[in-house]
């Protein structure tokens, strides 16, 4: 299939399957590992799920992008052994290049598509998560006052005490 941005790697396939539930269902077995998806809210969008894999020995949940809170989230995590998901900086959100125009604005709008370090925080606590690897960080920044670790203290600062990787 054609990517929206025109680039058709050869061989690229990506093969679909709907997903009718209002809160998760299992979409893949075998004997190695089963895989449910968790329907979660990411802006506007209707069909936008969590992936938790499980197997004999661990627990792995993927967020994709987030949003706002969403308990189906917090049930997709519960007890993983390590939570994949993404944030957003709060503390300097105003150096966002979208999303509007004043703080409250860029807030209002870019956390409807993506995890605050306080929701990502009280989804990890709620879950019993072990661990969260960070992915897709936004951690936007003056050019000045970067920190590689902003988020990950944002995180902390909010109240997880578990394992970061950044």
């Amino acid at each position: 299939a054609e990517l929206s941005d025109g680039y058709d790697p050869e061989g690229a396939r990506a093969v679909g399957h709907k997903i009718d539930t209002a809160t998760s269902a299992m979409v893949f077995a075998d004997s190695n590992v089963t895989v449910r998806a968790f329907r979660t809210i990411h802006g506007p969008l209707q069909d936008t799920y969590a992936y938790r894999f499980e197997s004999e020995d661990r627990t792995v949940v993927f967020t994709g992008d987030g949003g706002p809170y969403h308990k189906n989230i917090v049930a997709a995590a519960k007890d993983a052994d390590i939570l994949v998901a993404e944030a957003v900086t709060e503390a300097n959100i105003q150096h966002a290049p979208w999303g509007g125009d004043t703080v409250e604005e860029k807030k209002r709008e870019i956390f409807r598509y993506h995890f605050s370090p306080a929701v990502l925080a009280r989804i990890a606590n709620e879950a019993r998560v072990k661990m969260i690897v960070l992915s897709h960080e936004q951690n936007y920044n003056n050019g000045r006052d970067y920190d590689p670790l902003g988020i990950v203290k944002e995180i902390r600062a909010a109240g997880f005490n578990g394992v970061i990787h950044s």
